[in-house]
């Protein structure tokens, strides 16, 4: 008798087991879900706030059809410039010139329109082109030994108001640039010419006779 009651005992006790491990695996299962529930929701609220740090960053201005953005052609040469706006179906204007430090001749030194901006389609854009430096180096133009017209036509061209002044000397053939003053000038401003005349020696022969 003893025996049976054991026997039933020992099966309530495995069903109780049973039943106490089912029961924990099903909350445990419930809080698994819970979780990655959360995981996932934390997931989507990053990559949203992502998304909304993208957009803000990226300017969403919308163009018609009919507007275009502004290309750079700062330091292009005048025809790349030219083909560089012609094919954002802009139209370029050469509206002056002027000498720059920074930009060599012929190169686009300003625009109006900046870049980036929203025009209409075939708006004219109107660039100042460099005519380069306004300063002019009289030791690379070789001027020693010209003749005084030849120097004086050469410096002109440049921009230099030249002044001359005669002298003897017995070893520059005379009509010819002894010397220059000074070595570097911008346009316009004025530069010495040193022409010689007869030798010394032969010039006091003459005024002996």
């Amino acid at each position: 008798m003893n025996s049976q009651f054991d026997r039933i005992v020992m099966i309530i006790g495995i069903v109780a087991a049973v039943l106490i491990v089912a029961v924990v695996l099903f909350v445990f299962s419930r809080l698994t879900g819970l979780f990655r529930q959360g995981s996932a929701s934390e997931n989507r609220t990053t990559v949203e706030a992502s998304a909304e740090l993208t957009t803000d960053s990226v300017d969403l201005s919308q163009i018609t059809e009919n507007q275009t953005y502004m290309p750079n052609v700062l330091g292009l040469p005048q025809d790349m410039a030219e083909a560089k706006l012609k094919e954002s179906t802009l139209v370029m204007r050469v509206a002056a010139t002027e000498y720059s430090e920074k930009y060599e001749a012929g190169q686009v030194m300003a625009q109006t329109i900046t870049e980036g901006s929203v025009v209409d389609k075939w708006s004219t854009v109107d660039v100042t082109l460099s005519r380069g430096s306004d300063k002019v180096d009289l030791r690379a133009l070789n001027i020693l030994g010209m003749t005084a017209e030849e120097a004086t036509e050469l410096l002109e061209e440049k921009g230099l108001v030249v002044k001359r002044k005669d002298e003897n000397s017995d070893n520059v053939v005379k009509g010819n640039v002894i010397r220059y003053n000074p070595e570097t000038a911008k346009v316009g401003e004025s530069v010495e010419l040193t022409v010689s005349l007869e030798p010394a020696l032969l010039q006091a022969w003459f005024q002996i006779l």
